[in-house]
């Protein structure tokens, strides 16, 4: 069986340095610890085996591809971790068969082309390494990959509402988190949510101090609108809209503070 090796050569001085954990890749046997990812200080390393000849556009373009999607997770990991200084230099990948290593597809980077471009982040937005890299590769990972997608995607736009939207997202994804496998429903994650933000105000004024300044019609134009005024769909019923309005509404006080001289 082929052996692969991935290096991604990064800026000097990543956080994640230090970290090594094995991470199991897409359809991957329950007893198979996976594929062994080394953080070091200019460099990740992904070391894996693979049943199968792995070809060049594959793994760069596939997204099903299973090296494809293991340099996407180191990837994220990164840049999540690095968010101040982040800088991708180049990708490799070779196959090693008896000792003999062959290249199979390099890719490079300079400062104007990189995967993901970061604009500045608040410095108060960091990360315990540790549980990073644990909840990033673990059993779980798939639900963190999509809530560090929504959380960086919010730091490469400099439209103020839709990085609101894209970091609300986040906060969306984390109450799926927080009841994931306990078949609740999405009214009971609607209340832990409500509570979770009631309980957390003084963490979430600068989210609140960006709302405070959207217009009435641009406030109500967002995604989440619904989530917001409780104008949920009725087709499950009156009895399941008012569900959703006795759990989930805004107190009218509060909006009309929150709207202030915006409304349009």
């Amino acid at each position: 069986m082929p052996s692969y090796r991935v290096k991604i050569s990064t800026s000097i001085g990543s956080r994640l340095q230090g970290h090594t954990q094995y991470a199991q890749y897409p359809n991957c046997n329950a007893g198979n610890p996976g594929d062994k990812f080394e953080f070091r200080s200019s460099c990740i390393v992904i070391a894996c085996e693979r049943s199968n000849a792995q070809k060049k556009d594959e793994i760069e373009n596939n997204p099903s591809n299973t090296i494809h999607v293991q340099m996407k997770r180191a990837l994220l990991l990164y840049y999540a971790a690095n968010v101040q200084k982040a800088r991708v230099y180049s990708i490799s990948v070779h196959r090693i068969v008896k000792n003999v290593k062959t290249l199979i597809t390099e890719l490079k980077y300079d400062e104007k082309n990189q995967p993901l471009h970061l604009l500045p982040v608040t410095a108060m937005y960091q990360f315990n390494l540790g549980l990073l890299t644990q909840n990033g590769l673990g059993n779980s990972s798939h639900l963190y990959e999509t809530i560090l997608s929504h959380w960086l995607g919010a730091w490469t736009v400099s439209d103020r509402y839709e990085k609101f939207s894209r970091l609300w997202r986040c906060l969306e994804q984390l109450s799926v988190k927080a009841h994931h496998g306990a078949g609740t429903q999405e009214k009971q994650r609607l209340e832990s949510l409500r509570s979770f933000i009631r309980g957390h105000a003084a963490n979430l004024t600068e989210s609140c101090h960006h709302v405070n300044g959207m217009t009435y019609a641009e406030f109500r134009a967002f995604f989440w609108k619904l989530l917001i005024f409780n104008n949920f769909k009725r087709s499950a019923g009156v009895g399941k809209y008012q569900e959703y309005r006795d759990y989930f509404e805004v107190n009218p006080e509060s909006w009309t503070q929150l709207k202030g001289s915006n409304e349009t």
